[in-house]
């Protein structure tokens, strides 16, 4: 599943944003799915809640807001300072 590989990117990003800002954890993660990007809504939640635990992400929410298009779009990354 392509989704599981978007998501560990999504949290090495989120990762780097930790660091790099002097924040404690990742609160949320927001993107935006364009309904012609292949990717399945349903699959990027359930990779989000495999992959974070363990990470500074681990108690974070993924917010996704479906739209029109093909992107798949990091929104924000919410830290807790």
């Amino acid at each position: 599943m392509h989704e599981y590989a978007l998501v560990e990117e999504l949290l090495e990003q989120a990762e780097e944003q930790v660091h790099a800002k002097g924040g404690r954890a990742v609160k949320a993660v927001s993107l935006r799915v364009g309904e012609d990007s292949g990717y399945s809504v349903e699959s990027l939640r359930q990779a989000f809640e495999t992959l974070k635990e363990g990470t500074r992400a681990a108690e974070a929410e993924m917010i996704i807001a479906e739209g029109e298009g093909n992107a798949v779009t990091l929104e924000s990354i919410v830290l807790s300072v």
